[in-house]
């Protein structure tokens, strides 16, 4: 899975929305060794809120929570963080909840 990753500053206009997220990064997750995948509503913007991991005696948990689109819950023996890639570039007038996007899910 290849995610779009953000920082959000604290700098807001008088609207509340956010006027500047930098250290822009592509993640891409690996799991080996499933053993459960329940991913849910799969669409065309997939806002990730958070991405938590806990281990357990049946493997690695992985929990999507969303803000928009794709959530679920992974179980594997193994996930790996490929190496990031840093990008260039900002985004302005994006919701202050946005923090990750699911680009490509393979």
């Amino acid at each position: 899975m290849r995610i779009r990753a953000w920082e959000m500053t604290s700098e807001v206009d008088d609207k509340g929305v956010i006027k500047l997220l930098h250290k822009h990064a592509f993640v891409t997750l690996k799991w080996t060794g499933i053993t459960k995948m329940v991913l849910r509503d799969f669409n065309h913007q997939n806002v990730l809120f958070d991405i938590r991991f806990f281990d357990s005696d049946d493997g690695i948990h992985t929990i999507l929570d969303t803000s928009y689109g794709l959530n679920g819950e992974i179980v594997s023996s193994e996930v790996q963080v490929e190496p990031i890639e840093v990008t260039i570039g900002c985004y302005r007038n994006m919701s202050p909840r946005w923090g990750f996007c699911v680009i490509i899910c393979h």
